[in-house]
């Protein structure tokens, strides 16, 4: 259990990115009353209209990773300093950095979260999803014909296979800020290529897009991307999300 902070190397022909990957499980900020350090006064204020705990936490694990990120991304020392906006869709929006132009995607899954900071230049997306057994059913049916034949290739077990193909479809519509507004059979899968505990997707209407995904502990991780990024491989530590091994990812 732990935080995991790493920068992301983004490799392009016409020039390099980077980025600033968060992942946590072990969130110490109060769950449900209370401002914490972190939050700018205005999102403190949000925080303080909202009515539910869930919602309260929520918010505050997903302002916590996504903050973090930020600040490491553009070196900013007080977090509290610039905050997370909510867009007309819902999606995080940046505001008050020292260096314009910084976004960031965020998603939280229990207790578990995970940012991406970036430069808008290079949009990316990040999804967290429970490898849930429940969930299979309801995963297989939003599966097309070609993406059932994809999953049973992978030489995964099926539930893995399948949230995996979802947690992708996820990171692209956090992308693109869609969120799941658009219609499935548009996230169709085209591709889907594993190598040592990564496997990343394509997709058939958004070929500008690719996603990599990794299993870490019972979550699957999906980053996002632009088709042709090549990411510098990183390693996550044993331990981050209850991982009893370390993970490879790119």
């Amino acid at each position: 259990m732990g935080d995991f902070l790493r920068q992301l190397m983004l490799r392009r022909k016409e020039g390099d990115h980077r980025g600033v990957l968060c992942v946590t499980d072990a969130f110490d900020g109060p769950r449900g009353d209370g401002p914490s350090g972190y939050l700018h006064p205005e999102e403190a204020g949000y925080l303080a209209g909202l009515r539910y705990p869930k919602r309260r936490g929520d918010y505050l694990i997903g302002r916590y990773v996504g903050k973090r990120a930020v600040a490491a991304l553009v070196g900013e020392p007080d977090p509290a300093g610039f905050r997370i906006d909510r867009g007309v869709f819902g999606h995080p929006v940046v505001r008050g950095t020292a260096r314009a132009g910084v976004q960031v995607s965020i998603t939280h899954n229990g207790p578990a979260a995970a940012a991406v900071a970036f430069d808008e230049a290079h949009p990316m997306g990040v999804d967290l999803e429970q490898i849930d057994e429940s969930r299979l059913p309801t995963l297989l049916r939003q599966l097309s014909g070609d993406e059932r034949a994809l999953v049973d290739q992978l030489g995964l077990p099926l539930l893995e296979a399948a949230v995996r193909l979802w947690s992708a479809r996820e990171s692209l519509t956090k992308a693109m800020r869609t969120g799941l507004t658009v219609p499935m059979p548009l996230l169709e899968v085209s591709a889907a290529v594993a190598t040592v505990g990564c496997v990343r997707f394509e997709f058939r209407n958004f070929f500008q897009f690719a996603a990599m995904t990794v299993r870490i502990g019972a979550y699957c991780l999906a980053l996002a991307l632009p088709r042709y990024t090549r990411l510098d491989p990183l390693t996550l530590p044993a331990g981050t999300l209850g991982s009893p091994a370390e993970v490879r990812l790119g």
